[in-house]
């Protein structure tokens, strides 16, 4: 063995092979392997009801309403420049409705899920995506951009895309939603 250590370029190669695996392992761990680094506790929910019947306004198309009292919600959605642009009118009788959830009902990392289903699991009447920060340490942040999704009343109600080719939802690791 002691033979084998002191042939030329042997420490090297080790080296190499040691260095190679490391850094195959923080690749995986950052954008790869699932870390939860914590459980979100269950909470009781309530139903909801909504009319959500498409209406045409003045200055944009009336996509659906809520309100049971509590809350109140208005989605309309506007074409400016080519562009759909849609706009949710909230009211809100306390901030508690105003709400956030994450994939699984876990922070972590590389632990995603569609924004519908997240909302569904939370019985959300409005939800919107953050920006993917599962890998950060700080900022939340609603970009808007062709990626984020709209959820209102059981349905996704603009077109996503991923990587600007495909219309689709994309893994988040969290949303902003209304509910109960």
């Amino acid at each position: 063995m002691i033979r084998f250590l002191k042939k030329r370029y042997v420490w090297a190669v080790l080296y190499g092979i040691l260095l190679s695996a490391f850094t195959l392992y923080v690749v995986l761990d950052t954008f790869v392997l699932a870390r939860v680094y914590m459980a979100v506790p269950e909470e009781a929910e309530s139903g909801q009801s909504a009319d959500p019947p498409v209406q045409s306004t003045d200055s944009g198309t009336r996509i659906g309403s809520y309100s049971d009292g509590r809350i109140e919600i208005t989605v309309t959605e506007y074409r400016i420049h080519d562009t759909s642009v849609y706009v949710a009118d909230i009211l809100l009788s306390s901030a508690d409705y105003l709400k956030t959830a994450l994939a699984g009902n876990v922070y972590g990392r590389n632990v995603t899920d569609k924004t519908s289903s997240i909302a569904e699991s939370h019985d959300a009447i409005l939800a919107i995506n953050g920006d993917y920060y599962g890998a950060r340490q700080s900022g939340y942040c609603l970009d808007g951009g062709g990626s984020s999704t709209m959820y209102f009343n059981g349905e996704v109600i603009n077109q996503p895309t991923t990587n600007g080719r495909s219309i689709r939802e994309r893994g988040v690791s969290d949303i902003v939603y209304i509910g109960y």
